[in-house]
């Protein structure tokens, strides 16, 4: 199990991180059949499957984003699981083209709900 890195509170960092991996690389992570892939050809990582190591990606094929045993597999608290698979829905609905609009979107919709949650 990997250390905690994301935990509650965390959820903007969170997205900033996986969506500054995604737009760095600038392709998904796909194997030869089309299924999205933790670890994919060519040393590819999806947009939670880059904070595994190759060892946990490869345990957690298949698994949803959100599921726990992938969350500490990416060192993420499973309190973060719903920011984690909406993370993860971006990176495998969307073309890499629409990915700095769709992460900046994602994390407009997070603070606003994190500010809601602090006003109560």
């Amino acid at each position: 199990m990997a250390k905690l890195k994301y935990r509650e509170g965390d959820e903007l960092r969170l997205i900033d991180d996986c969506a500054a991996h995604c737009l760095r690389q600038k392709v998904q992570s796909f194997s030869e059949d089309g299924d999205c892939r933790y670890r994919g050809p060519n040393g590819l990582s999806c947009a939670i499957g880059w904070l595994m190591t190759d060892e946990d990606a490869r345990r957690c094929e298949g698994k949803a984003a959100e599921e726990m045993d992938v969350l500490q597999a990416a060192g993420i608290a499973g309190d973060l699981a719903r920011v984690a698979q909406d993370i993860q829905e971006i990176h495998d609905h969307f073309k890499p083209r629409y990915w700095h609009s769709r992460f900046r979107r994602l994390r407009n919709l997070w603070e606003e709900e994190l500010n809601r949650e602090d006003a109560v």
